[in-house]
């Protein structure tokens, strides 16, 4: 059977009722935003330890400075009174007590420095480990694919209408075989006139049949129903093509660089 003089069929609508397909789970965008949360807050918490200790570390400087200061103030008015011979024993040993005090409040202060310091140099190996094991941790991931699968299980809901409107060419390639017999009367004419005569005919004869028959069809097909979708969907995210990548490598470069920082203190 061919098809002849056919026009395209209207195309269907797109079905209604489907709901979005999320990008990604919500157990992997919870992984990611608790990944980010975690790294933000080391970040935060090793900075806010680098700070404070800077501070810490400025504070004891300015006071070993003050004590360094008086001390020096102290000697130069003991130089001066006993220059000028106006100062009596008393006064000389007074301001030699107050030189003691300012020259051991000093000998504390450095003593306060260099003891931070020896701590800030004990916990730098254990501090870059873990920047270390960060910035490891966030290179992998900038470069890892984040693999999971999407479960669908909706109902679409279909209700539309088909127009087909063709003309079917239907050959008929056939035999139709004839096996008859046919009674006839038929009239002889003689000198005496005509004389009716019944006669029965046989008949066996096979009719060969070749045609081709154009049926148009001009019709409406209405279609109402209900089609269940269930499947899981795989999923793969290159991490590289998305803005997780430029995140990473930007804590990444915040870690190092505060590696750096303690790699000098230490050093």
């Amino acid at each position: 059977m061919t098809d002849a003089h056919d026009t395209p069929d209207a195309p269907l609508p797109a079905p209604t009722g489907l709901e979005p397909v999320p990008a990604a789970s919500a157990a992997n965008t919870d992984a990611i935003a608790d990944l980010t949360r975690r790294t933000n807050l080391m970040i935060g918490i090793l900075a806010t330890l680098l700070v404070g200790a800077f501070v810490v570390i400025g504070l004891l400087f300015g006071r070993v400075a003050s004590a360094e200061n008086d001390a020096e103030a102290a000697r130069t008015e003991m130089a001066a009174l006993m220059a000028t011979g106006g100062a009596s024993s008393t006064e000389v040993d007074e301001l030699r007590a107050d030189l003691d005090r300012v020259e051991a409040g000093a000998a504390l202060y450095a003593s306060q420095v260099e003891g931070f310091v020896d701590q800030l140099a004990e916990l730098s190996p254990e501090i870059e480990a873990g920047v270390d094991e960060a910035i490891t941790g966030l290179q992998e991931f900038g470069d890892s694919t984040i693999s999971f699968d999407v479960n669908i299980d909706e109902v679409i809901p279909i209700d539309t209408e088909v127009v087909i409107s063709r003309t079917v060419e239907v050959p008929i390639v056939t035999e139709i075989p004839i096996n008859e017999e046919i009674d006839t009367t038929i009239t002889i004419d003689t000198p005496f006139g005509g004389i009716p005569v019944d006669v029965n005919v046989p008949v066996d004869v096979v009719v060969p049949i070749d045609l081709v028959v154009d049926i148009p069809i001009d019709e409406t097909v209405p279609i109402q129903d209900e089609f269940p979708v269930q499947l899981d969907v795989p999923i793969a995210i290159d991490v590289g093509d998305t803005e997780l990548k430029n995140l990473t490598d930007s804590l990444a470069a915040g870690l190092e660089s505060l590696q750096k920082v303690l790699s000098g203190l230490a050093g």
